[in-house]
């Protein structure tokens, strides 16, 4: 169904749809014909013609998969956040964390294990425990 339609429609169409998705998050239960997709190849530039190397193809999953994903996403994700069940140094998956995020942690982490100190002209590293390295 186009999406526009479904838009346009909204107002009668919201209830079945709300009904369908919390059907299926209810019993577990996913509709084979919800994991099909449409696969269409499109040109990735018009002047090199139809050949098979200047093809991407284009993936139309059905509109109630995606909405049932997103909709078991986020009561997943609400209840892992509500009850802090995301291990500490998780950074995946979390809203405000990346890759960057990661690293610089464990870089804060790691400068904070050890320090420089100069020992008779020279620079050493001290471990936590004190050690001379």
């Amino acid at each position: 169904m186009p999406s526009l339609l479904i838009v346009d429609c909204l107002e009668v169409l919201l209830p079945v749809i709300t009904k369908m998705v919390n059907s299926s998050l209810i019993h577990g239960h996913f509709q084979q014909d919800w994991k099909e997709t449409l696969v269409k190849p499109l040109l990735k530039k018009t002047q090199l013609g139809v050949a098979f190397n200047n093809q991407r193809p284009i993936s139309n999953l059905r509109f109630i998969s995606k909405l049932t994903k997103h909709a078991a996403y986020n009561q997943i994700y609400d209840h892992v956040m509500a009850n802090d069940l995301f291990p500490k140094f998780q950074s995946a998956y979390r809203q405000r964390y990346s890759t960057e995020t990661a690293l610089l942690k464990n870089t804060v982490s790691s400068l904070r294990s050890k320090c420089c100190v100069r020992h008779s002209g020279s620079l050493h590293t001290v471990e936590k425990n004190g050690n001379i390295i």
